[in-house]
């Protein structure tokens, strides 16, 4: 155990005291020791008063101080000097080209129907699609040859407004490249006309318009076994006789335009009119005693035709209707009956209007597909007999 320190210096004040005793018997003369008495009385010990007892304690060996082992240094090589490595130079890299890529080049259809389609719309017509040619709804109407490098203004066939589709091929064996053209219209089943199957038998008996007798069942004209059609947007008129009969003439506009959808207008100073009317004059030659008669007539510069009506009032509307069908569809004669077009109606006070069968027929004059010189085998993919 540890002493602590005030008895400490209390023990080294006694050993100080002691030490300047011995030191003071030390400096006195030295005398002969007495002769040794035997029987003599040990001296007696004085005992210190008001001294406490002074145990000298056991001196508490320190301990001796543990070295705290340092640790011993982890050997750690003195770090070799890592040479400064000198940058590799940038190398400024060389800009190497990108690989131009070699153009795939255009056939000449793809340049075409591009092409094509470009000009169209810069004409304000509808561009076209490519024909799916095994799909029945593409429905072909013009074939033709163009060249290569071709315009849409070289070929009326390519000017056509309601063109839907289109195929080409490249015609093979010719010195300069041409491409064989296929217009197509897009008509899906469900989109055609239905027509009865006695309607189309009708409307397909018909006769050579050039023969002396015209009369079959439907009345409808034809050319070397292909349509007649004529029948123009729009019908410019002019009235070379008969100024007294221009306002029951003007009376029937609304219905040639409501049946025939042609807009109907007088033509103008210098404009070659569609209709030259001669209202009051007997019929020419060609048309004796009949109350109307028309003359058809088609050159280079187009189609036209002469309208003449001699009927009295009573007859002047069925007449004036029935010879411009003649001239604007060209539709022909029924059989004789009760009909508008028949030659010699049975009724005539009754024929001023189209009969059922007469309106059937008109649907078909007039569809927006039937075209000139198509045929009836042509005609009939655009509607569904039943």
């Amino acid at each position: 155990m540890r002493i602590k320190p005030t008895v400490v210096l209390v023990i080294a004040s006694v050993l100080a005291l002691a030490l300047t005793a011995c030191g003071e018997e030390a400096t006195k003369p030295t005398q002969p020791p007495p002769a040794a008495t035997p029987t003599a009385a040990p001296v007696p010990t004085a005992t210190p008063t008001n001294a406490p007892a002074t145990v000298t304690p056991a001196p508490t060996s320190t301990p001796e101080p543990t070295a705290t082992a340092a640790q011993a240094p982890t050997y750690a090589p003195a770090p070799s000097a890592t040479p400064t490595t000198a940058p590799e130079p940038t190398a400024t890299p060389t800009a190497v080209p990108e690989p131009t890529a070699t153009p795939v080049p255009v056939s000449p259809i793809d340049a075409a129907f591009e092409r094509f389609n470009h000009e169209r719309q810069a004409m304000g017509l509808s561009a076209f699609a490519a024909a799916v040619e095994e799909d029945d709804a593409y429905i072909p109407f013009h074939s033709f040859d163009v060249g290569c490098e071709s315009s849409v203004s070289e070929y009326e066939e390519l000017m056509v407004e309601d063109i839907h589709a289109v195929s080409m091929s490249i015609i093979e064996g010719v010195a300069d490249c041409g491409l064989k053209v296929v217009t197509y219209h897009i008509v899906p089943l469900e989109d055609r006309m239905r027509v009865e199957q006695s309607v189309w038998d009708c409307f397909t008996d018909s006769r050579d318009f050039q023969e002396g007798s015209d009369v079959s069942c439907g009345g409808r004209y034809t050319f070397f076994g292909r349509h007649v059609r004529w029948l123009p947007d729009e019908v410019l008129y002019t009235i070379v006789e008969g100024e007294g009969a221009r306002d029951k003439f003007v009376s029937h506009i609304p219905w040639i335009e409501e049946r025939l959808g042609v807009k109907v207008s007088e033509a103008a100073s210098g404009q070659r009119p569609h209709l030259s009317l001669y209202f009051g004059l007997e019929s020419p030659a060609n048309c004796p005693h009949n109350y109307g008669c028309n003359v058809y007539m088609e050159d280079e510069t187009g189609a036209s035709a002469d309208i003449y009506v001699s009927a009295p009032d009573e007859f002047f509307s069925q007449v004036l209707k029935h010879e411009l069908l003649h001239a604007l569809l060209p539709m022909g004669h029924l059989p004789e009956g009760n009909y508008l077009m028949s030659v010699r109606p049975t009724d005539p006070s009754q024929t001023h209007t189209l009969s059922p069968l007469e309106e059937k027929l008109l649907e078909l004059y007039t569809h927006p597909y039937l075209r000139a010189d198509m045929t009836m085998d042509e005609f009939r993919r655009y509607l569904v007999i039943e």
